[in-house]
């Protein structure tokens, strides 16, 4: 708070400056929003509220699904990349059933909403391999096969001469329908059991001169981890260029990129 010392002397608000007389002095200070209990119960920010509930939901889905994957979505994403997940299941709900403020997450019937999101921006998978990737699945979802028909591999441009291999790495992320519970006044996920289970498949690094096409990640889902009808598997794809030396090969950091590639 600080004394107006402008010639221009008036009351109210202009941008985020509140402007307003104390004690015959002309205040300014900078304008503040309202407070949590008056978004709780005042009527006027009734849809304020609503939407703090939705996107609330949307945080729980988004760190189920990066819970999930662990380690392998540590290794390939950006520092923003919590927010920007968080948006996109923020879209997730609105466009589920129900009232505003307690839409369902159901990622079966709009997980497509999630498809293509890369774990850093600037690094799609799509940006090194040729995204044609197909996916197909058992009827339960127990088995689930990744391939590639038609591939091809552009190299980063900084390391293309020295990358000699390539890793591709299929992560999945067990994610269950959130819904709005009235017992917790919050979002819930409707199987807690198997919601944020993870589980990866990987090629290993292939040398880039024997890369074959179509390329193939097949994943065999144990029995007691076969999803249920309310939870959606997050399918997330990784590439991670490799040098061989002196019969070793090193992960180069240049060129690793992941995304979101299907939504079962």
């Amino acid at each position: 708070m600080a004394e107006n010392k402008s010639f221009l002397k008036f009351k109210g608000t202009v941008g985020d400056l509140c402007f307003y007389k104390l004690n015959g002095k002309d205040i300014v200070r900078k304008a503040t929003g309202p407070s949590a209990s008056r978004i709780k119960y005042d009527p006027a920010f009734a849809n304020v509220k609503k939407n703090n509930h939705e996107f609330a939901g949307a945080t729980y889905i988004s760190k189920s699904i990066r819970r999930a994957w662990g380690a392998w979505g540590k290794q390939f994403q950006e520092t923003y990349v919590a927010s920007y997940l968080t948006g996109e299941c923020r879209h997730l709900i609105a466009a589920g059933k129900g009232t505003l403020g307690q839409r369902e997450g159901n990622l079966r019937i709009n997980g497509n909403i999630l498809i293509g999101f890369p774990l850093n921006r600037a690094q799609p998978a799509s940006k090194y391999v040729t995204p044609n990737w197909q996916i197909t699945h058992s009827p339960d979802r127990g088995q689930i096969t990744i391939s590639n028909t038609n591939s091809s591999i552009k190299l980063p441009k900084a390391k293309a001469a020295t990358a000699t291999h390539i890793e591709i790495t299929a992560a999945i992320a067990w994610v269950a329908n959130h819904h709005w519970t009235e017992a917790t006044l919050k979002y819930q996920p409707t199987n807690p059991v198997q919601n944020s289970m993870g589980a990866t498949q990987t090629t290993g690094f292939i040398a880039i001169t024997q890369w074959r096409d179509p390329m193939v990640l097949q994943l065999d889902i144990p029995q007691s981890q076969i999803p249920t009808a309310d939870v959606a598997l997050v399918i997330g794809l990784s590439v991670q260029f490799g040098r061989e030396e002196n019969n070793a090969i090193t992960a180069l950091k240049t060129g690793q990129s992941a995304q979101i590639i299907a939504v079962i």
